[in-house]
């Protein structure tokens, strides 16, 4: 029995480092100007516990985080004059000491700041929204559970002056839907629709790519927070 002991004693440390640990790098950033920002980075795991709270430098927005093993995290960071993000990564399997670079960007906490969909929600001369538009929408969703004080207008607008009547108001509602199905109250949400084309954002003067298609704006708008 004694001779048994022995030999799992002697391979535990083996088998602890065929495990690995992984220190993960990077820089948490301001979204408009990349400024560094100084933030404060928490992990929780699968089972929503916290295994580490790291913080970035204010300097250059530097953050390190140590010992790191295998799995999938969530990364919340804090930092003032900013809304509370939180953002999904994964720590690869290893059988040795590795490094990860990953850099988090944040948005400024601003009210009545508005967003512009870059990648719109929806096609064109449509309202329903289109397949893979959850990708763009995943960060303002993590800012509204996470901020709880915070809520939101939806702003659409038309693809062109020809577009049928009441287009721009179903595409607000159907993000409405959407916000109110990832379990946002209905209450933190407003919309206005505005049956033209948007000024600050028209559509080209000129044929864009090929399959390049002009759709009309959409704005998130900060209402307080």
């Amino acid at each position: 029995m004694k001779f048994i002991l022995c030999i799992v004693l002697f391979f535990l440390p083996i088998i602890s480092l065929s495990q690995g640990v992984v220190n993960l790098t990077g820089i948490v950033l301001d979204e408009s100007t990349r400024k560094p920002i100084g933030a404060k980075l928490q992990f929780f795991d699968t089972s929503n516990k916290r295994v580490s709270e790291v913080p970035s430098s204010k300097s250059d927005g530097e953050y390190s985080a140590a010992g790191l093993k295998a799995g999938d995290y969530s990364v919340k960071i804090l930092a003032n004059g900013y809304f509370t993000e939180s953002f999904p990564i994964s720590i690869p399997k290893t059988d040795k000491y590795s490094e990860i670079s990953h850099d988090f960007i944040l948005k400024e906490k601003k009210l009545y700041q508005s967003f512009l969909l870059t990648t719109s929600p929806f096609e064109r001369n449509k309202s329903k929204l289109r397949i893979g538009f959850e990708d763009y929408l995943e960060s303002f969703v993590t800012i509204l559970k996470n901020n709880e004080e915070v809520t939101i207008e939806i702003q659409t607008y038309l693809d062109s002056k020809g577009n049928k009547p009441g287009l721009a108001k179903e595409r607000s509602r159907n993000l409405v839907e959407y916000f109110i199905s990832k379990g946002i109250n209905q209450e933190r949400i407003t919309f206005s629709s505005t049956e033209t084309v948007d000024t600050k954002n028209p559509p080209p003067t000129k044929s864009g790519a090929k399959g390049k298609r002009y759709v009309g704006s959409t704005y998130i708008v900060i209402t307080k927070i």
